[in-house]
């Protein structure tokens, strides 16, 4: 889901995150804080540093560092093979302890005084950083997901670390002012995550034989089927066009920068999928 506040465009992911791993171990390729613990958010946070991200996390989720560090680790691999580059930047990974301290942060970046989150709503990502709030809290705290769930545990990392990627290739890396074309910032993360499943796809199809298919662009990350018709739409643009064409749509922040760049008016393009969709999907 999507949410503009105070003029920016904002990426909220449910993340989920498996049992509780071994406990925290030390990497020789890393740095921890746990002796010089820094105050930030007004919370306590051990910070672990690797190659290309920061780790940042509370005692309270010592026992699931290991297992988030894999869904990391597996995430950027997935989408450096996928884009063919690493990423430009190093990021910042905060686990929140509890819901009131992630709001409290979204209430301050987002400039949102009293903002209170929804129980789905367990991440954020952009360029610089993502926010996350810890598994601990999952059966108490938010809602509608199984945390036993790997591989949906892996997507869903996985699709939260495409937003990172794309902030990092896009001259707007917190996605502010991109609403028109939310589709594309969502669309590549469904498709490149492997979130594009066949209950999405047949979700979609069983609308569009209704007739009910959206009209515009932009209405296709305002459906009620948002995540499959976005999805949909990046898949159909790599299958059409090809991996590198995608790739190259990475900066562009308006639709009709994206229009242009695959030279066909919106109205072309909708159709052209939606009759993709019903032969294929």
């Amino acid at each position: 889901m999507s949410y503009k506040i105070s003029g920016k465009f904002f990426v909220i992911l449910l993340i989920l995150f498996g049992a509780a791993s071994n406990g925290l171990s030390q990497n020789n390729n890393s740095t921890t804080g746990k002796d010089n613990p820094v105050k930030k958010d007004t919370v306590i946070w051990n910070v672990v540093k690797f190659k290309n991200y920061t780790i940042n996390y509370t005692d309270s989720d010592a026992g699931n560092f290991m297992t988030l560090k894999s869904y990391l680790d597996r995430g950027i691999d997935s989408v450096e093979n996928f884009f063919g580059s690493p990423y430009p930047d190093v990021f910042s990974v905060f686990v929140y302890p509890n819901r009131a301290s992630l709001d409290q942060h979204w209430q301050r970046d987002w400039g949102v005084p009293g903002f209170k989150s929804q129980c789905w709503m367990v991440a954020s990502g952009v360029a610089e950083r993502l926010d996350i709030l810890s598994p601990s809290v999952w059966l108490s705290q938010a809602c509608e997901h199984d945390p036993g769930n790997k591989k949906e545990t892996q997507d869903l990392i996985t699709h939260e670390l495409v937003h990172v990627y794309h902030g990092q290739n896009n001259p707007h890396p917190n996605f502010a002012d991109m609403d028109d074309i939310g589709w594309f910032v969502e669309g590549l993360a469904v498709f490149v995550s492997g979130q594009l499943n066949k209950e999405r796809i047949d979700r979609a199809k069983n609308v569009l034989h209704k007739g009910e298919d959206p009209k515009e662009l932009k209405s296709l990350w305002g459906s009620k089927n948002k995540y499959g018709f976005s999805g949909l739409m990046v898949k159909y643009i790599f299958l059409k066009y090809g991996k590198q064409k995608l790739i190259s749509l990475l900066p562009q922040t308006t639709e009709k920068g994206i229009l242009s760049a695959l030279n066909i008016t919106a109205s072309k393009l909708l159709k052209d999928w939606r009759g993709w969709i019903l032969r294929n999907g």
